[in-house]
């Protein structure tokens, strides 16, 4: 299957085009470990995420809230 591009919800690398993010996952580490926290806006936050949790496993216990779904 070829890969296409996702323009949707969080991509899959052996499905979609990706940018790498290792870069982008290094520098958000360096911003956890020293206590602070990053604000992504408007640059795949769904993924990023999704590849942060895979990066951060063996280092930390990582939880997801999904505040959309929370109502009052």
């Amino acid at each position: 299957m070829a890969k296409t591009f996702n323009i949707n919800g969080a991509c899959s690398p052996s499905r979609h085009y990706v940018v790498s993010l290792a870069s982008r996952l290094r520098a958000i580490r360096a911003m956890i470990d020293k206590g602070e926290y990053y604000k992504a806006r408007q640059y795949g936050k769904t993924t990023t995420q999704q590849a942060l949790t895979d990066y951060l496993k063996n280092d930390y216990t990582v939880m997801g809230l999904d505040f959309q779904r929370i109502s009052a």
